[in-house]
């Protein structure tokens, strides 16, 4: 068994890696867009960025305060952003910083491909949530969801196993995707082949089933919470 990582953020001492992650999330989930951090929660998340592959080129000439971002016309919830002394500003997620070691191209690739088709998801959430009149309630929870901050579910097939179908029928594996990293609204992963884009675009929307749910509910099913790994 492989000894787990202590992790020191802002003076708190963590016994494992997971233990911080979480901690950090809590921090993002605790605010809303607009919030800007101060004392021991800015330290925490200052020090987490530190652990960061890009944390030089997100500081740039330095941090004047960390906050709290949406996450653009494209993505629901918010994240984690810095802004530096100049007056620009970046963002940053907290899982990279915990587990950039981790990630590899199948990582990069599964990315791309959910980068891919997220406006057409976008857009099936708002088309719902306007056909019941915003009346959406969490099949876990039971709680009223929240049209800005929610989860969209794939319902079997699930997303990778979509990925899994796509790429058979195009005589791919997904070790031999190409892919690139974006720099626009998003720093991400996006499939390198235009067509390929469009062929997955079309066969995701044609075999798709989805679901609202709170982000809560979301966690719950998919063992976010309590997480140990």
């Amino acid at each position: 068994m492989s000894r787990r990582e202590r992790v020191v953020l802002g003076g708190k001492v963590f016994s494992a890696k997971s233990k911080a992650e979480e901690y950090v999330r809590q921090i993002k989930d605790a605010h809303k867009p607009g919030d800007f951090l101060t004392g021991g929660e800015a330290a925490v998340v200052l020090d987490a960025l530190q652990r960061h592959p890009g944390c030089a080129e997100k500081v740039g000439l330095g941090v004047q305060r960390v906050g709290i971002y949406g996450n653009g016309e494209t993505r629901s919830g918010h994240g984690f952003g810095v802004e530096r002394v100049d007056g620009t500003v970046t963002r940053f997620s907290y899982h990279i910083c915990f587990a950039a070691q981790r990630r590899n191209h199948v990582d990069r690739a599964y990315e791309a491909f959910r980068q891919a088709v997220r406006r057409a998801i976008l857009k099936w959430r708002n088309n719902t949530f306007n056909k019941h009149g915003g009346q959406i309630y969490c099949p876990i929870m039971g709680t009223r969801v929240d049209p800005k901050c929610c989860h969209v579910d794939h319902l079997p097939p699930s997303f990778a196993d979509l990925v899994t179908a796509f790429l058979a029928t195009e005589g791919l594996t997904i070790d031999n995707v190409a892919v690139e990293i974006s720099h626009g609204e998003q720093v991400e992963a996006v499939l390198s082949d235009p067509k390929l884009r469009l062929r997955w675009i079309r066969f995701h929307n044609q075999n798709v089933k989805l679901r609202i749910m709170s982000i809560e509910g979301h966690r719950i099913l998919h063992g976010h919470i309590g997480s140990d790994e």
